[in-house]
């Protein structure tokens, strides 16, 4: 059984590296920073939670174009796996993950 990690407060997603690393599947972050979710959306395959306004929607090359966002090499349907991003701690609800 492969153990699973929540990264909060994740950045460019450090900590998500090293549980890798070591044999952790991070399901879920928790970052604010559009920058930093970009980066996790290109290292990790993450999506944000709100992706349906107009932020990031996933993984590959992407650009914002005013509230649409084209995904040029990026399909949402073949990454049903892949973990979210949290944009804000408020919003987030750990008793999904127990």
């Amino acid at each position: 059984m492969k153990m699973k990690h929540i990264d909060l407060f994740s950045g460019i997603g450090g900590f998500a590296l090293a549980a890798k690393g070591c044999g952790y599947e991070t399901i879920v972050f928790c970052e604010k920073d559009k920058w930093c979710q970009r980066v996790l959306a290109k290292n990790f395959g993450a999506v944000v939670e709100n992706a349906r306004c107009g932020m990031w929607e996933g993984c590959g090359e992407q650009r914002e174009v005013g509230t649409q966002v084209e995904r040029e090499h990026s399909d949402l349907s073949k990454q049903s796996s892949a973990p979210l991003i949290i944009s804000d701690i408020h919003n987030f609800d750990g008793t999904k993950y127990t």
